[in-house]
């Protein structure tokens, strides 16, 4: 399980991480975020912000406890320690679609779609939980057999 939880933490590690190198770079960094108009424009003197902004983003929204989220998977294997499959199933399941609903609300009360789409992706892809159950089964009975051969 620790390696499970190591390569689930890369992915958020790695954007937070570049994000975290290029405030080093970033100078003055709150002048970016007081112009309204430098989020979302492409232009030389912006590339590092909006380079940090995205890194930013991706690291902090895979951190959440949402599946198909690395927070949502990590969040899976650490329920299964303690309750069985299923049960650890329909946990993260339902916490997949309580944060969907609040980006859902979120969306139609900002009006802004982006937090619409997130919404959609949790809510479409918190069923594939079981899919997720079986292809990792399936893996680890792999690696199980492999072991017994090589074991030899």
């Amino acid at each position: 399980k620790i390696y499970e939880f190591m390569m689930l933490a890369a992915g958020p590690l790695a954007n937070l991480g570049i994000a975290a190198v290029l405030l080093l770079f970033l100078n003055p960094y709150k002048a970016y975020w007081d112009e309204p108009e430098n989020t979302g424009v492409a232009y030389a003197g912006n590339f590092l912000f909006q380079l940090q902004f995205i890194n930013l983003s991706l690291g902090l929204l895979n951190l959440l406890p949402a599946f198909p989220m690395d927070g949502g998977r990590a969040l899976d294997a650490l329920i299964e320690n303690k309750y069985s499959v299923q049960k650890a199933k329909k946990i993260v399941m339902l916490t997949s679609l309580c944060i969907a609903v609040v980006f859902f609300a979120a969306g139609i009360v900002y009006k802004n779609y982006k937090l619409l789409m997130i919404a959609l992706l949790i809510m479409i892809n918190a069923r594939q939980g079981k899919y997720y159950h079986t292809v990792q089964s399936g893996v680890m009975e792999s690696f199980d057999r492999v072991r017994s051969i090589t074991a030899v």
